[in-house]
């Protein structure tokens, strides 16, 4: 997977997870929502954020409800296919063919 592709996925985790927040009206100051942040590594996601967001998320489950998420599988499952239509595309070019992808 590109990196591009990478940080798209990372900044939907982000915007999933500071819903979240909002929607578990757990938004007082609004510090924990604006300290998450999400940054690709290899084979996975970092997760940072203010200090007391892991006793809040062991209670709200937040990143678990986020990570399986219907609405993420969906995503994640578009930027792979994108990715691969990409990748043919280019193949097609360089072999001077057409594919009805």
């Amino acid at each position: 997977m590109t990196i591009e592709s990478q940080n798209k996925i990372a900044a939907k985790i982000q915007q999933m997870l500071k819903t979240t927040i909002v929607d578990a009206g757990l938004v007082r100051t609004g510090h924990m929502r604006d300290s998450i942040s999400v940054t690709p590594n290899s084979g996975g996601y970092n997760l940072s954020a203010i200090h007391y967001f892991p006793y809040v998320n062991s209670r709200y489950n937040m990143t678990r409800w986020v990570m399986n998420s219907t609405e993420l599988k969906v995503f994640i499952e578009k930027i792979i296919q994108d990715e691969f239509k990409a990748k043919v595309a280019a193949i097609n070019v360089k072999m001077g063919t057409t594919s009805i992808l």
